[in-house]
């Protein structure tokens, strides 16, 4: 065995042995597989040994990259918590401050809000990475996270700080001529025959299940799709009625057709080793204050938890 050239290949093997080939991992590192490839390969090099094998599903770990696999994590882990510290005490006002957030709100509330910071604080530079996967914060895929969730689930499962900034409703919309073509009128009985514009099986949070099972014996769905963007606009294009959060319905110009079928919660969170940093402090503050002065959210009853 000789000793590892280039201890990021460690991050590639991660990357490979959690999704189960090159090109999966070249998606989720943002490179190409050819790249994941020379490094998985250079790995192999320097430890003597062979990481993976092809099978039919793709790559399946040799017993090799098995036991490695949890020292690898470590290594991870340590690697992350060393770049935190650097990052943490970085005060450059030029580096920008990554924020991820739930697609649901990128159109409205993440928006307005990203302009007004602007606005104040023209020298923050903000990296905004939409999606509805939660990105790990200890491994620095993000400075902070917005992130809406079910009432039952957790904010965050690293360690993490989280502030619950308020709750969003989700409720039935439609387009006013569809509403007007099917006579729908708040509230909504029956929908059987209905067209009605879904969620896919893929869609992290797939709501309001229950409430369609128990109004259409067979829920006639048109379209569907993984996200509430998807949902909205072909609402829009008068495609069908939609569940959506109650901000893009009532911004769109949509007819309420609901009352609140789920109400969700928005937290926002950030790591201890970044919390003090000059620039993600203020971006942290900002978001807090700016929907805390909204009057369309409802807002938390109480002070805002942070834990």
């Amino acid at each position: 065995m000789n000793e590892i050239s280039n201890w990021d290949d460690i991050r590639f093997f991660l990357a490979v042995y959690r999704q189960g080939s090159l090109s999966a991992a070249a998606r989720r590192l943002s490179v190409n597989h050819v790249t994941v490839g020379r490094r998985l390969s250079s790995l192999e090099v320097d430890i003597g040994g062979k990481l993976f094998e092809r099978s039919s599903d793709g790559l399946a770990p040799t017993e090799l990259a098995t036991m490695l696999f949890e020292r690898a994590q470590g290594v991870e882990d340590n690697m992350s918590a060393f770049e935190r510290v650097v990052r943490g005490a970085d005060h450059s006002t030029r580096r920008p401050v990554r924020l991820t957030v739930p697609g649901a709100l990128l159109g409205t509330l993440v928006a307005d809000c990203i302009a007004s910071l602007h606005q104040a604080h023209p020298d923050i530079r903000i990296e905004l990475f939409e999606g509805t996967r939660i990105a790990n914060l200890a491994h620095l895929e993000a400075d902070l996270g917005l992130r809406m969730l079910r009432a039952n689930q957790s904010p965050g499962s690293e360690m993490v700080r989280v502030r619950r900034l308020t709750s969003i409703d989700w409720a039935f919309y439609a387009h006013p001529e569809f509403a007007k073509r099917w006579n729908l009128t708040l509230p909504l009985g029956r929908i059987e025959g209905i067209p009605i514009v879904g969620y896919s099986e893929a869609a992290p949070a797939l709501i309001g299940g229950d409430w369609m099972l128990a109004h259409a014996n067979s829920p006639n769905f048109v379209f569907r799709c993984n996200s509430a963007i998807g949902v909205l606009e072909m609402v829009c294009r008068q495609m069908g009625l939609g569940l959506i959060p109650v901000p893009l319905g009532e911004r769109a110009g949509l007819v309420r057709l609901s009352e609140a079928i789920e109400t969700m919660k928005l937290w926002l969170a950030v790591h201890p080793d970044l919390r003090d940093n000059p620039r993600i402090r203020l971006v942290y503050d900002f978001i807090v204050q700016y929907i805390d002065s909204l009057e369309v959210l409802p807002q938390v009853p109480g002070e805002a938890a942070e834990r």
